[in-house]
């Protein structure tokens, strides 16, 4: 089967990373991710809401030693009123990563 990576968890990782925690704990930002829908991830931290929804993935085929990946993200964040406070602050974000390994 394929492999899914676990966007939730990853994300909760880099957020409490970030924030100084050493790892997710009560305190860090919650993230919702489902597999089902991988497009979509929620955070939320304190009061904040902030929605990120992928609306175009590229990757390049693994090779020897390498492979790449890019992302558009429509980021809504709903600030500290949450998702019925009004008109989320709507912006647009591209993440661009590159992966090298070395061959065995």
């Amino acid at each position: 089967g394929a492999v899914i990576a676990d966007r939730a968890f990853n994300a909760e990782c880099y957020l409490a990373a970030k924030q100084g925690l050493g790892q997710p704990n009560f305190e860090s930002p919650k993230v919702t991710w489902e597999a089902s829908n991988p497009n979509i991830q929620t955070v939320r931290d304190g009061g904040r809401v902030v929605e990120y929804k992928v609306t175009r993935r590229a990757s390049e085929q693994p090779g020897d030693a390498a492979f790449g990946f890019s992302e558009y993200e429509r980021v809504a964040d709903a600030g500290s009123e949450g998702v019925l406070g009004g008109v989320p602050s709507i912006q647009a974000r591209r993440i661009e990563a590159r992966f090298r390994w070395q061959p065995t």
